[in-house]
């Protein structure tokens, strides 16, 4: 079967409605098979990153993620 890619991604954390986890768990039923949580000017910690990797482990490939807002 084959799998999607969705690196830009909010959560509650900034603009988006879905906490994290509600987004992996959407992402997983969606069928994507890579997925980065991009919220505005906050990334994940390494810990609960690694404690989301291991609980989808098998499910779907996490990567870290952020979007910068600059200015200039």
């Amino acid at each position: 079967m084959e799998k999607y890619v969705d690196l830009h991604n909010h959560s509650n954390r900034s603009d988006g409605e879905l906490s994290v986890e509600e987004l992996i768990e959407k992402a997983i039923e969606n069928n994507i098979g890579v997925f980065a949580i991009t919220d505005h000017n906050e990334c994940l910690s390494q810990e609960e990153f690694e404690r989301l990797q291991k609980k989808y482990e098998g499910q779907i490939r996490l990567d870290h993620g952020i979007e910068l807002s600059i200015l200039y």
